[in-house]
């Protein structure tokens, strides 16, 4: 997401490694991937995302806050890592609540390839 107030990551300014393509791809199954986002600061995120298609007919996505929480979606799945979560649903979005943040993900397929898919409020 561009941000004209934030300046570009330098050589020097990387995204911490749980916010990585490659870390995130670890997750979820083997797969092209359709969608990848980390912020809203791309060198301090907050949150990372991470869309995969492993047969080219559905989704399987990631999120992660930071490196304690991930929201896992597969269909109308979404799990999380262990933690007490409440479930959210509404007719094409299902998510859960951790904290402070509700995390969101499209349950059509082609919405889901997008990284504006998940939604994240605070």
């Amino acid at each position: 997401m561009y941000r004209p107030d934030k300046p570009s990551p330098s050589a020097e300014q990387h995204a911490p490694e749980w916010s990585s393509v490659s870390e995130l791809r670890t997750w979820l199954p083997a797969g092209t991937v359709v969608g990848h986002w980390t912020g809203p600061d791309r060198v301090n995120p907050e949150a990372a995302f991470l869309a995969v298609t492993p047969d080219r007919r559905t989704v399987q996505s990631i999120v992660r806050l930071g490196t304690a929480t991930a929201f896992q979606h597969e269909g109308q799945i979404v799990t999380a890592n262990g933690k007490e979560l409440r479930r959210v649903e509404s007719l094409d979005l299902v998510g859960m609540t951790n904290g402070n943040y509700v995390v969101l993900f499209h349950t059509e397929p082609q919405m889901a390839r997008s990284a504006a898919a998940p939604a994240l409020w605070r």
